[in-house]
């Protein structure tokens, strides 16, 4: 994947004896384009305090960009590599043209920004009386599962081997950390401690069950003071200010099968959710609450949820088809105190250009997360690749999406509107390998909207107005 460049440092002299140290150097120069889009607001609501509805209309938003998202990491070891360290800068998502300073900004004359900022900044060492145990201590990539928390984040973390079939992790990730300030407080920082088991027993087929406990003390006991959650930002990472104890129970794996020249396969994840967020005010995304649906006025949620993961496969030669379903249970009834919509805490998706991060210029995207709103999802995928020769490969798919619960709002003229039918989407991509370590790519999607995208109309009258289209490009060098 990448081509490792190792290079002698340095032999430091210490009490006892010298040590040496061995550098990795590695990059990912990740140069991205938005060649068009014809509703540009559609993909602003995956950052912070994004709103709801009022993103798409009759009327074409047009836009085109380029960015680059830039990645430079060094790994310094030992000889035995029993310790290493690792330390990743980006420069992330630097619009061309855009003016300021900060992060994405800086691309305009003169090249004015500061928008480097620290990726993965750890520590690894292995146990020195068994090296198939390590522990790792900083900012490090936390892969718990790609559906409710696989990203960045800072903490202590466990793993290592139990048999050759067997292997573990256990990790203790700090989110947010909220500053005691008197003596009456008690730990107010947000904290996740997990657990997960691997194993590969039998043949071809790979389990694997976690165990994921979270929790959160704002602190806050007048209303006036309670933290916000919205429908739009629903993902714990997005969430204010409050309190919440949360236990996600999960089951994967996957399996395969070889006869002929083909290869089946199936891959499944099962996670259940349980318990409580409370002293929040549920917003309404600064629209109107007839407009959002959401009604309840309670500042405690009982949580209670589920998510399903299918997904067929079959490779023959040069072909892989692909059928994936998704059921993310969503809220049914916007009015009471409980949540049934299933709630992750920082992923990336990218199974849908238009409503995922399939886009190449995933920075700017509508969700990240395998559900819309608070309504949970049903996806029904069908993917095709490809490979036409060795540096050549095409693919695509086809997309039905539902709401696993209705989206239920008011329109322009009071009427009471509910729908689950977000529309099909046909994505297609061309993938060429100019060289061993630089890839060109490109890709489409198109969303047949339905009746449910009226929602995000600009002008709800119960069908929606335009289809969305958008398409990325991308150029990245990797070593």
């Amino acid at each position: 994947m990448y081509k490792k460049t190792a290079v002698f440092v340095a032999s430091v002299a210490a009490a006892g004896g010298a040590s040496a140290a061995n550098v990795d150097f590695h990059g990912d120069f990740d140069n991205r384009f938005q060649v068009y889009t014809n509703q540009n607001n559609f993909f602003n609501n995956n950052q912070p305090n994004a709103t709801l509805g009022d993103t798409t209309g009759k009327a074409s938003v047009d836009d085109s960009y380029g960015e680059i998202k830039y990645r430079i990491w060094t790994t310094a070891s030992t000889d035995d590599d029993n310790v290493k360290g690792v330390y990743v800068v980006e420069i992330g998502g630097v619009r061309f043209g855009r003016s300021g300073t900060g992060r994405s900004q800086g691309g305009s004359f003169s090249g004015d920004g500061a928008n480097v900022e620290t990726r993965w900044a750890y520590t690894e060492f292995t146990f020195p009386a068994n090296e198939s145990h390590s522990v790792r201590v900083g900012l490090q990539p936390y892969d718990l599962n790609g559906f409710i928390w696989n990203e960045t984040a800072t903490g202590i973390s466990f793993f290592g081997s139990v048999t050759d079939e067997t292997t573990y992790s256990a990790a203790w990730i700090r989110g947010k950390e909220r500053r005691n300030e008197s003596a009456t407080d008690e730990f107010q920082s947000v904290d996740g401690y997990s657990f997960r088991l691997n194993n590969k027993t039998i043949n071809n087929t790979a389990l694997g069950a976690f165990l994921l406990y979270q929790v959160s003390d704002s602190g806050a006991t007048a209303p006036s003071d309670f933290g916000n959650i919205s429908s739009a930002n629903y993902e714990i990472k997005q969430f204010g200010d409050v309190d919440f104890e949360v236990f996600s129970l999960g089951i994967e794996g996957s399996h395969s099968l070889s006869f002929s020249s083909s290869t089946a396969f199936v891959k499944w994840d099962l996670i259940y959710q349980n318990g409580a967020i409370s002293n929040v005010n549920y917003i309404t995304d600064n629209v109107e609450a007839d407009r959002s649906g959401r009604t309840s006025t309670s500042s405690s949620f009982d949580l209670s949820t589920y998510f399903v993961n299918l997904s067929f496969g079959l490779e023959q030669d040069r072909t892989k088809y692909t059928y994936t379903i998704w059921y993310a249970s969503g809220d049914d009834n916007p009015g009471d105190n409980k949540m049934n919509a299933f709630l992750a805490t920082d992923v990336d998706r990218t199974e849908s250009i238009v409503f995922f991060e399939g886009g190449y210029t995933n920075d700017q995207a509508h969700s990240e997360r395998p559900y819309l709103l608070d309504k949970g999802l049903i996806m029904n995928r069908f993917g095709l690749d490809y490979k036409c020769s060795p540096k050549l490969t095409i693919g695509g798919a086809g997309i039905y999406f539902l709401t696993a619960e209705d989206i239920k709002y008011k329109d322009d003229n009071n009427i009471a509107r509910a729908s689950s039918d977000l529309g099909v989407e046909v994505d297609v991509y061309v993938n060429y390998m100019l060289y061993p370590s630089l890839e060109l790519a490109v890709n489409a999607g198109y969303l047949l909207s339905s009746e449910a995208m009226d929602f995000y109309d600009i002008k709800r009258d119960g069908k929606a107005d335009n289809d969305i289209f958008r398409t990325t490009a991308q150029m990245r060098y990797k070593f």
